[in-house]
């Protein structure tokens, strides 16, 4: 790898250095953009009782790459008619879901299935209702394509993005390319989604601490954490939705 960028060094200097003897010696070309600065890496707070998000070694969290997906989130050209973008149905005053028993996209059409929420979604590895998909990227296409939700193809959302003078900077920035793609627009969203943390509710106040639950709450929580045996009232209800998260789909444990 470091012979590779050596090369490339010493090809691009000798293109300049002709460049610069055809052009009279201009020293500078104001349509050429400089190098961009690398990326600043996100720091991701999450409490200690947390156990290590999952994040792609291929898509690490970015403040650039967090700042693009967020505006990606809530861009309304990627959908076909230009009325709808994620956000209209992981809304954010919603625990990052539409509060319907079904959701409806761009064509009034309601969806089969209800809209989860994103809330640490950082966590998970079985992603959708009926868990089809493995990682986030990849679960990311899906309602952007979907005819019954927003409807188009991320080919069509990535020309639309090209040609406006906004995003093509923004992915310079978070990439290094202002060439915009599929897969560059799926890491930024999920760079984004990754950073909504819930971590602050009663509840993990109570984790925490250890008070603040009246003691019908205290007595629902043993219910909830216990199994159900002769003479002894459980619920086991943290079987699936295990503690801390409430989630049985995050690596660390599964």
């Amino acid at each position: 790898m470091v012979l590779r960028f050596t090369r490339l060094g010493f090809r691009f200097s000798l293109l300049l250095g002709a460049a610069l003897s055809l052009g009279g010696c201009r020293s500078s070309d104001d349509s050429i953009d400089p190098a961009p600065a690398a990326p600043t890496p996100y720091t991701l707070s999450i409490p200690s009782v947390f156990p290590a998000p999952v994040i792609p070694a291929d898509n690490p969290l970015t403040n650039e790459g967090v700042t693009l997906g967020r505006m990606l989130f809530y861009e309304k050209k990627l959908s076909s008619t230009e009325s709808m973008s994620c956000g209209s149905c992981h809304q954010q005053k919603k625990a990052f879901t539409d509060g319907l028993a079904k959701a409806v996209g761009v064509n009034g059409i309601a969806n089969p299935r209800g809209t989860m929420s994103l809330a640490n979604v950082a966590w998970s590895t079985t992603l959708t209702w009926d868990g089809a998909f493995s990682n986030l990227e990849a679960q990311a296409l899906k309602p952007l394509e979907n005819p019954i939700e927003l409807h188009q193809p991320l080919t069509v959302g990535v020309s639309k993005l090209q040609a406006t003078s906004t995003y093509p900077p923004l992915f310079l920035a978070a990439f290094g390319t202002r060439t915009i793609t599929a897969d560059l627009v799926l890491k930024a969203l999920t760079q984004f989604e990754r950073t909504l943390v819930s971590s602050n509710s009663r509840f993990d106040k109570f984790v925490a601490t250890r008070q603040g639950f009246t003691p019908d709450e205290t007595a629902g929580l043993s219910l909830y954490t216990t199994h159900i045996a002769p003479r002894v009232p459980g619920a086991e209800c943290f079987h699936c939705h295990t503690l801390p998260l409430m989630s049985s789909n995050y690596a660390a444990q599964f």
